[in-house]
């Protein structure tokens, strides 16, 4: 008899094995593969850079990995344009917390903003919007890239190898017309544009010259005031695709996103040197999609970075790594 009663509890134990098998795997534990990037200070001249990574509350995952805009308002809200999503954050503490969302009826590829915290969309190919308040407050009928001035009267046009226009602003009634400026070079002209930012006392234009990545300085009415940028390779201020601008009180800064560099010139025009990001950063080889002038004077610096993926996992076909829009604040310039 006690033979058989072991021979049951051991027959009760294997069914219990394979019953426990053969029911639902618990799942596994999420892995964490948003970039951290460990950000330090850096010289460039005689001023010294410090960068402060600004996370978000959730990550950010983008759907446009060139094509992410941001802008800040004079309150200090940062708005991020991606594909046709505009999302307003709010900075709480040391982190962006989501705010609104605005769905558009087409992708934007290309965001300014004016003093007067309107926000100025453009598809490139279909009509440019305006947006104040996460509400679409003007339906153009001028098409392209629109950079608009500071004081929201006027602006410039651009989009890959069309002219460069002349847009005013009255009430939000756009109407271009042709923009007359003096030739780069003698002999030359500006070829495919990359980018247009318009400052308080300037007009910055990077694009083509004699098929090399140039940026042109320019007063209001189009007189050339320098022309920036190395044509050799392996110079500070060599240039490849320039995907944002400004002007600070100290000089000139653009960021490249094929040359992943941060360049800095003087207010006279003469290079200071560059900034890689991974090495201040602490990014991987990202994508520098955007820059823009904090109304504190800092500059904000926008970044796709593609996500950490776990050791040993393996992309599905057709899968890439979800890529994060980083943003990072500098100081020193």
């Amino acid at each position: 008899m006690k033979k058989r009663h072991t021979f049951l509890l051991i027959l009760a134990l294997i069914g219990l094995v394979l019953f426990t098998g053969c029911g639902p795997k618990p799942d596994p534990e999420p892995v964490d593969t948003t970039y951290k990037p460990n950000v330090k200070s850096a010289m460039v001249g005689t001023y010294t850079i410090t960068p402060t990574w600004i996370p978000f509350s959730e990550p950010v995952i983008a759907k446009e990995y060139f094509d992410n805009q941001i802008a800040v308002s004079s309150s200090g809200q940062l708005f991020i344009l991606d594909g046709n999503t505009l999302t307003e954050y709010a900075l709480n503490g040391e982190s962006y917390t989501m705010g609104t969302r605005l769905d558009l009826d087409k992708e934007g590829s290309f965001m300014s903003r004016d003093n007067t915290d309107t926000l100025w969309i453009s598809p490139g190919i279909s009509s440019i919007i305006g947006v104040k308040n996460m509400q679409q407050t003007v339906q153009s009928t001028v098409k392209d890239y629109l950079a608009i001035a500071p004081d929201g009267s006027w602006g410039l046009t651009h989009w890959v190898s069309n002219p460069i226009q002349r847009v005013t602003n009255v009430d939000g009634n756009l109407s271009a017309e042709p923009w007359a400026f003096t030739p780069p070079l003698e002999g030359s002209t500006l070829g495919i544009i990359s980018d247009i930012a318009i400052t308080d006392t300037h007009v910055m234009i990077a694009g083509k010259v004699d098929e090399e990545e140039r940026i042109a300085i320019y007063d209001y009415n189009g007189n050339l005031q320098a022309l920036l940028g190395n044509t050799e390779i392996g110079n500070p201020d060599s240039l490849g695709s320039v995907t944002g601008m400004v002007e600070t009180s100290n000089g000139f800064v653009a960021i490249d996103g094929n040359m992943r560099s941060i360049i800095f010139w003087t207010p006279d025009f003469q290079v200071i040197g560059n900034l890689k990001p991974d090495e201040v950063l602490g990014t991987d080889y990202p994508w520098l999609s955007d820059l823009v002038l904090q109304p504190d004077g800092s500059l904000l610096v926008a970044a796709a970075q593609d996500q950490v993926m776990p050791e040993g996992y393996e992309l599905k076909e057709g899968e890439d790594e979800p890529t994060e829009i980083l943003i990072f604040k500098l100081t020193g310039f």
